[in-house]
């Protein structure tokens, strides 16, 4: 038994060894593999950058003979303004060569105009240079000063055309100036020829003014007025510049080189796709890849195979293990089944989904025994809540599930119809087990509470006959002094008629009088007592908080007198009326100022206090109940509301006294807390809701 727990133990642990060697040789594999791509890598972007530099020599030198075609035009612009002092018929002459040279379809040369000055007449050719862009030719005809100015590419009217200005001063053999001279190249047929003839299609070439402008290229559908080259990317001051950047014109990534052409401000540029120059580079590289996938493939595959031979007797004793595991827990789920089908109630496991959906998956057979039904017909619904009277909306549902998505448990009862046709309580208790996202795995318990609320509401009828006691003794003690002072005026009254000498009519008038507020008073007290014994079966209504206070005051002033127990009220004026009902609501307050009277007892005589107060809060009004007795202690706190809790000697107290507050509460819309309150005793808060009917005034009591 040892000797195989030790070999199961062994083959439990990683193979360290195997896996640490095969680790080792893939690393070296893929090392190596990326140090020669490293290598291939700096090889081919050197003859990259080599034939960039090449091919940008070449196109400079064709840009040098593009070029060279418009310097004839402004030699005899020249010669022009020379014969026009001296000899006007050849003047007319120039004129007629620059005419023929202008011919259509003869030259990338395009148009010419001169701008005379100091009386020399201007001169265009041909006409349809007058139809450009007033504000561009005007721009072009700028005195370019003493070098020759390459200006904004100005539109032709037509796309993929556009007109490459360029202008010089014109002066005559005496040093005159005779005015602006201004060359319309045309760009497209430039950009033709700059690129030359046999380029390939991805290669692009473009022609530059120094300050970053493009003027002409092959790249170019219409006219280039908005590319231009930022200062970091122009020509370095050897006049050369090479780099990788992304186009101007597509955005793909490009080997660019430039190359600054003589005597000029102007260069030219090339770019070639990093794609295309690097293409043997992308088979040099898969090449190597592929060797070290194929090398960390055998380094792995060995490896793998190593350990599955290793790994097949763990995976046989592993299957055994399970299958014994899978036979124990069903083992186990069929006693929990027999278990369960005994207990006189349903448990169940549900599924909660993310849109409020239920899905029950389980049901104990308790189920059936609750409803009264046959069990199959009960796992054919979709839970107990089917049988429920009235049926439960959806808002309690979607409440339900949030609940549960909240605190993790949730707690509600229904009353359900049974197969008997009776009306029933169950207690329905739900906790989340497992949280899948917005999907909550539940189990619940289903209960049957019908004998425990007989039982509340029996000792909601005892709890308020102990109420009535406790306020029948105080009214019989409260009672006997109206009575013997009714009893003793009544005497003396009917003395002094009987001796009509000695009869005093003011005196027996004012002793009618007191006779008749005893009356009163005793009558006032005995109705009270008569309303608070009535069984109240009347839904909440609108009342007065202080109507309230002053009925609890009056049934409770004689035990307060007896106990030495001072009552202050301090309600404020204009406080709006509450959701309840009066003698519900008095029986509340008799209950926490009797409790505050026994809390006092352990007190000085002269510090028994208790204070009643109010204050709106929004929605509802707040009314506390504070004592200036010890206050409550911190491990009674929690446990303040549970039925058949008491603190007080046995057979002095039921507990279920604040059960029964906070159950009267909780009908009007209510709650009761309870607190320490800071430099006095226990302080009891009771929130109402406000009444959405003002109701009248009650008449002072």
């Amino acid at each position: 038994m040892s000797s195989r727990s030790n070999r199961t133990t062994e083959d439990a642990k990683p193979p360290w060894l195997l896996i640490a060697t095969v680790v080792l040789l893939v690393c070296l594999l893929i090392t190596g593999g990326n140090l020669f791509l490293v290598h291939l890598t700096r090889q081919a972007e050197a003859e990259a950058s080599l034939r960039m530099q090449l091919a940008a020599e070449s196109t400079r030198q064709r840009a040098e003979r593009v070029l060279d075609g418009y310097v004839h035009y402004f030699e005899l612009l020249v010669e022009r303004a020379r014969l026009l002092e001296t000899n006007r018929v050849e003047a007319d002459y120039i004129e007629l060569r620059l005419r023929e040279l202008l011919g259509v379809g003869r030259g990338r040369v395009v148009g010419v105009i001169f701008e005379g000055q100091d009386g020399v007449p201007s001169w265009r050719w041909p006409a349809s240079v007058d139809q450009l862009d007033a504000a561009a030719l005007q721009e072009a005809l700028r005195p370019p000063g003493e070098t020759t100015r390459f200006g904004k590419p100005i539109p032709a009217g037509k796309p993929g055309s556009w007109l490459i200005p360029i202008t010089r001063t014109i002066r005559t053999p005496t040093g005159k100036q005779a005015g602006v001279g201004l060359v319309l190249l045309d760009g497209a047929l430039a950009g033709k020829a700059l690129a030359g003839s046999g380029i390939r299609p991805d290669r692009y070439v473009g022609l530059w003014r120094g300050d970053g402008l493009l003027l002409t290229g092959n790249a170019l559908a219409a006219e280039p007025v908005d590319k231009a080259l930022v200062a970091p990317v122009l020509p370095d001051a050897d006049g050369t510049k090479q780099m990788r950047m992304a186009s101007l014109f597509d955005g793909e990534e490009r080997f660019v080189a430039l190359s600054r052409i003589p005597d000029s401000d102007l260069f030219v540029s090339v770019s070639s796709p990093v794609a295309v120059e690097l293409a043997d580079l992308q088979s040099q590289r898969l090449l190597v890849l592929t060797i070290e996938a194929i090398g960390a493939a055998l380094a792995i595959g060995g490896g793998v195979l190593l350990f599955l031979l290793r790994a097949r007797r763990r995976a046989q004793a592993s299957l055994a293990a399970a299958e014994a595991a899978a036979a124990e827990a069903r083992a186990r789920e069929a006693e929990l089944a027999h278990i369960l089908d005994g207990v006189d109630a349903a448990v169940y496991r549900m599924r909660i989904g993310g849109e409020q959906a239920f899905d029950r998956y389980f049901v104990s057979a308790g189920a059936a025994r609750l409803v009264r039904r046959p069990f199959e017909e009960v796992r054919q619904q979709s839970g107990l809540l089917a049988y429920a009277e009235p049926p439960v909306p959806p808002e309690d549902r979607d409440a339900a599930h949030a609940a549960l998505a909240k605190d993790g448990r949730h707690t509600y009862e229904r009353q359900v119809r049974c197969g008997d046709g009776q009306l029933r309580w169950l207690r329905f208790q739900l906790s989340v087990v497992d949280r899948d996202g917005d999907l909550l795995d539940c189990v619940g318990l289903v209960t049957d509470i019908e004998t425990e609320r007989a039982a509340g509401a029996a000792a909601l009828a005892a709890g308020h006959l102990a109420m009535l006691g406790e306020i029948s003794a105080n009214l019989a003690h409260e009672m006997k002094q109206p009575l013997s002072v009714i009893s003793l005026l009544a005497g003396t009254t009917q003395m002094m008629v009987e001796d009509p000498a000695t009869a005093d009519m003011a005196e027996i008038a004012g002793m009618q009088k007191t006779i008749v507020e005893m009356t009163q008073r005793a009558t006032e007290i005995t109705d009270h007592l008569r309303l608070v014994a009535r069984k109240e079966t009347a839904s909440a209504q609108a009342i007065f908080l202080g109507e309230a206070v002053a009925g609890a005051r009056l049934l409770t002033m004689s035990t307060l007198r007896q106990a030495g127990v001072t009552l202050e009220v301090a309600l404020p004026d204009g406080l709006p009326p509450v959701l309840a009902q009066l003698v519900l609501l008095e029986q509340v307050l008799v209950n926490l100022i009797v409790n505050a009277r026994d809390a006092l007892a352990t007190m000085p005589p002269g510090t028994r206090r208790i204070w009643i107060t109010a204050r709106p809060e929004s929605e509802r009004v707040r009314l506390v109940v504070t004592d200036s007795g010890p206050g409550i202690a911190p491990s009674v706190l929690p446990r303040l509301f549970e039925p058949f809790f008491t603190t007080k000697p046995a057979g002095l107290g039921t507990g279920l006294g604040l059960t029964i507050c906070a159950g009267i509460l909780q009908a009007f819309g209510g709650e009761i807390t309870a607190r320490n309150a800071p430099g006095r005793g226990a302080a009891f808060s009771l929130s109402l809701l406000l009444a959405p009917v003002t109701p009248a005034p009650p008449p002072p009591r």
